[in-house]
């Protein structure tokens, strides 16, 4: 078992499945520091460790929590977030996230994606809550480069862009990403 999610990810290779138990978890200790998903690396959160099989855990009662505030020091209306990561969670294509509550991630000026970035590929992003994210524009998420990710079973709320566009998800042309029974409540832009 690892102790750092960070470690136990670099660790992975395709095919493999991280179970990660409740708690929080953070990417680093610098605001470019993310959880840099693998290609065909599966996450799956919400366990209390003592499963044995993982249809055992119950993501919605067994919170686990990515967390951009690196500082563990923000405050309402985007107080302190200087020093949170850009980009909590990045995608990578054929990786799979499952179980998690994405938040408090924070993409400075003219950035977008606090909470999740994906730039390729089509990962899969399912049960996850993306809660207090917030950037220029896509306060929750940034899809470009021609990415296809499928967002299954989640719920944004709270996301904000600060700046001008989207407070849930801010992309290219090029992305077509899918939402399938999601939930968008208080989001907002300016």
């Amino acid at each position: 078992a690892y102790t750092n999610l960070t470690t136990a990810i670099a660790a992975a290779t395709a095919g493999d499945e991280i179970w990660v138990a409740a708690g929080t978890y953070r990417p680093g200790t610098g605001p470019q520091d993310t959880f840099q998903l693998k290609s065909g690396v599966e996450l799956f959160g919400g366990f209390t460790g003592a499963e044995t099989d993982r249809t055992q855990r119950n993501w919605r009662v067994t919170h686990t929590v990515l967390s951009g505030d690196l500082a563990e020091n923000d405050t309402p209306d985007l107080g302190n977030r200087f020093d949170n990561a850009e980009h909590v969670v990045t995608a990578a294509d054929g990786a799979m996230l499952d179980g998690f509550v994405i938040l408090a991630g924070y993409a400075p000026a003219q950035s977008f994606g606090g909470g999740m970035r994906i730039g390729s590929g089509s990962p899969t992003i399912r049960n996850c809550v993306f809660v207090d994210n917030a950037a220029h524009s896509g306060g929750a998420l940034f899809v470009h480069g021609g990415a296809t990710p499928l967002f299954q079973d989640c719920s944004f709320c709270g996301n904000r862009a600060y700046g001008e566009y989207a407070g849930v998800a801010y992309g290219d042309n090029a992305a077509t990403p899918e939402f399938r029974r999601c939930v968008f409540a208080g989001n907002r832009t300016p």
